[in-house]
C-alpha cells in the first residue's frame, strides 16, 4: 500500500506534525517552572545519571546507603549522564533533559503521522484526530514533557513499527527491529513485550522462523548484557530494603497459584480503576466521557477485525503493551496515554472501513468529539491549578500534582539547606529531588506500592519505625495530610511521645512540618517492630511443624 518510503509531501507533513507537537508542548507545559524531581521518577533518572557521570556506578545515590539501583533500566540514566558530563549545573541538566524528552515525543508523533499517511493511507482528518490528538491531551502534554522514560518508549515503539514491514523481507532488517525493541526495553521495562509481539508479526507475515528468531535474539542480547552487568553489581552490593528501591520482580507472588490469584485481582483493580479515571479526562460528564471511549473502542475493534492480518506488528504490539499495562503492579494514567496514539492508528483504520455514505456523519462526529475533548482539557487545567495540596477533586492529574510538588521541594530544600545537619538523613516525599538540591540522602515516605496485596502501611507506625531502625533516618518531613506517612507519624507520637521532636513548620511556598527523630528511643523496636518479629517467628515455627 502506498509508498515504501515517504515522498517529499509525506515527509514534509511528518516534520510539520513533529514541529506542531513540539510547539504545543512548549506553550502548554508547566515543566519550565517545575523543580527537578517533582514527579519522583524524573529525579531518580537524573540522580542515576549523575552517579554514572561521577563514576559512582549504577547506584541510588539519593537513598540512604547509596545502594545498587534495582528498579529502572539504564538507558535514560546513561543519556542523562552525558548531560552531567557536559555541565555540573542542575538547572542546565534539567532543562536539557526536558528538551530531550520534547524531542523524543515530537519525533514519535512525526513517525506515527508518516505511518498513518504514507503506509496506512489514512485521511488527514482521521490521522490528525486519532493519532496526533492523543499527544495533545492535557495529561500527555504534562507527563511527556518530563525527564521520564515514556517519550523514549513511544519513540522506540514508533520506530519499530516504521521498520517492521521490512523485517519479514530481509534478515538484516529483522535483526535491526529486534535490536531496536531491545534497546527500547532498556528505556522502559514494559517495552520488553514488544519482542514477542514483533517476532510473532514477522512469522505471520512470512512464516519464516529464521527471521522471527533472529529478531528475538537481537532484542535479547542487549537485555542479557545489561542483566549480567547488573547482577555483578548486585552481588557486590549494597542492596536496599527500602520499598521504593526494590526490583519490579520483588512484587511477584511466591507461587503459581498466588500469581494467578494476584493477576486476577490486579486485572480487576486496574480495569475498574482506569474506567473510573479515564472518562473524566475526555468530557465534563462521566457518561459522555464513557460514551466517547466506547465509540473509540468500537472503532479499534473494527480496525482489528478488518485490518489486523494486514498489519500484525501494529495490532500485536498494542495488544502486548496493553496487556502489560493491565497486569502492571500499579495503575497510572500515563501508561494508557502512551498507548493511545498507537491505538489511534487501528481505530482510524476501523473508521475508514465505514461505508462512504457514513463518512460525512463520521466527520461531524469527530468534529464534535474534538470540541468536547478540547473544552475538557482547558477545564481540567483550571481545576488542577486551583486545587490545594491533598485535594482529590482532580485525581492524580499532573497539572495539579507537579506544581504542588515543586512548592514542597522548594520549601523543604530551603529549610534543609539552611538548618539541617550535614549528616542528616531524611524520611520524606521526593527524596531524589531533595538530594539533587541539598545533597542529603533519604528514604521515600510515599513509596509506590502494588494495587493489591499487603502494604508497608498496613500496621500504622511500623513503616516509620522500620525506616528509623534500618536506615537510621534523623529527620521526618510531613506535608500532605492524606499521605499514610502522616498517619504513621501520628501513631508514633501517640505511642512514643519522646520519639519525635517537632522543629518547625515552613511557610511559603508550602507548609512542611519537620521533626527530629530520636532514633535511639527503644519504643520504635519495643512497640512497633518487636511484636511483628515475634509473630513472624511464630508463623515460621507453625509452618515448620
Amino acid at each position: 500500500m502506498g509508498e515504501r518510503w515517504p515522498g517529499r509531501a509525506r515527509a514534509t507533513e511528518a516534520l510539520a506534525v513533529a514541529a506542531l507537537v513540539a510547539l504545543a508542548y512548549l506553550l502548554l507545559r508547566t515543566a519550565p517552572a517545575l523543580a527537578a524531581g517533582a514527579f519522583m521518577d524524573d529525579g531518580v533518572y537524573l540522580s542515576l545519571g549523575k552517579a554514572l557521570a561521577d563514576g559512582e556506578g549504577y547506584r541510588s545515590v539519593y537513598a540512604v546507603g547509596a545502594p545498587v539501583h534495582l528498579k529502572y533500566p539504564p538507558a535514560l540514566p546513561l543519556l542523562h549522564s552525558l548531560l552531567w558530563r557536559s555541565s555540573d549545573d542542575l538547572a542546565f541538566v534539567h532543562a536539557a533533559a526536558l528538551l530531550l524528552s520534547l524531542f523524543a515525543t515530537a519525533a514519535a508523533a512525526g513517525i506515527l503521522w508518516w505511518v498513518a499517511r504514507a503506509r496506512l493511507e489514512l485521511p488527514a482528518l482521521l490521522a490528525g484526530v486519532l493519532v496526533v490528538g492523543p499527544f495533545l491531551l492535557e495529561g500527555s502534554v504534562q507527563y511527556f514533557n518530563l525527564a521520564i522514560s515514556e517519550p523514549w518508549f513511544m519513540l522506540g515503539w514508533a520506530s519499530c513499527l516504521l521498520l517492521a514491514p521490512r523485517a519479514s523481507t530481509r534478515l538484516g532488517w529483522a535483526v535491526a527491529v529486534g535490536g531496536l525493541a531491545g534497546t527500547t526495553a532498556l528505556f522502559r521495562a514494559q517495552a520488553v513485550v514488544l519482542l514477542p509481539a514483533l517476532a510473532a508479526a514477522v512469522w505471520l507475515q512470512g512464516r519464516d522462523s529464521r527471521k522471527a528468531g533472529a529478531l528475538v535474539v537481537a532484542g535479547i542480547l542487549p537485555l542479557a548484557a545489561w542483566s549480567l552487568m547488573h547482577r555483578s553489581l548486585v552481588t557486590t552490593g549494597p542492596v536496599s530494603t527500602q520499598p521504593d528501591e526494590g526490583a519490579y520482580a520483588s512484587w511477584a507472588p511466591d507461587s503459581l497459584m498466588g500469581a494467578v490469584g494476584d493477576a486476577g485481582r490486579v486485572l480487576w483493580s486496574h480495569t475498574t480503576g482506569y474506567w473510573d479515571v479515564l472518562p473524566a479526562n475526555l468530557a465534563p460528564w462521566i457518561w459522555l466521557g464513557a460514551l466517547l471511549w466506547m465509540i473509540m473502542l468500537a472503532g479499534f475493534l473494527l480496525g482489528v477485525v478488518e485490518h489486523g492480518r494486514d498489519h500484525p506488528a501494529l495490532v500485536l504490539s498494542i495488544a502486548a503493551v496493553g496487556a502489560a499495562v493491565l497486569v502492571w503492579p500499579f495503575t497510572q494514567d500515563r501508561f494508557v496515554l502512551a498507548i493511545l496514539p498507537f491505538a489511534g492508528l487501528v481505530t482510524a483504520l476501523g473508521y475508514r472501513s465505514l461505508a462512504a455514505s457514513r463518512r460525512r456523519a463520521l466527520a461531524i462526529a469527530l468534529a464534535v468529539m474534538v470540541g468536547v475533548v478540547a473544552i475538557r482539557q482547558v477545564q481540567i487545567r483550571g481545576l488542577a491549578e486551583a486545587a490545594e495540596p491533598g485535594d482529590t477533586a482532580v485525581r492524580f492529574h499532573p497539572a495539579q500534582l507537579l506544581p504542588a510538588n515543586t512548592e514542597f521541594v522548594i520549601a523543604a530544600s530551603r529549610w534543609v539547606g539552611s538548618a539541617a545537619r550535614p549528616d542528616d538523613r531524611l524520611l520524606t516525599p521526593l527524596p531524589s529531588a531533595l538530594w539533587l538540591y541539598t545533597g542529603r540522602r533519604g528514604v521515600n515516605s510515599i513509596p509506590a506500592l502494588p494495587n493489591v496485596g499487603s502494604s508497608v502501611f498496613d500496621e500504622p507506625g511500623r513503616f516509620l519505625a522500620s525506616r528509623v531502625v534500618e536506615d537510621d533516618v534523623t529527620l521526618l518531613l510531613l506535608w500532605n495530610p492524606n499521605f499514610l506517612i502522616t498517619r504513621d507519624a501520628a501513631t508514633v507520637q501517640q505511642t512514643c511521645p519522646e520519639a519525635l521532636q517537632f522543629l518547625t513548620l515552613t511557610e511559603e511556598p508550602a507548609r512542611v512540618a519537620i521533626f527530629r527523630i530520636r532514633r535511639d528511643d527503644p519504643c520504635f523496636v519495643d512497640r512497633f517492630l518487636a511484636p511483628a518479629r515475634v509473630e513472624m517467628r511464630q508463623r515460621s515455627a507453625a509452618s515448620a511443624s
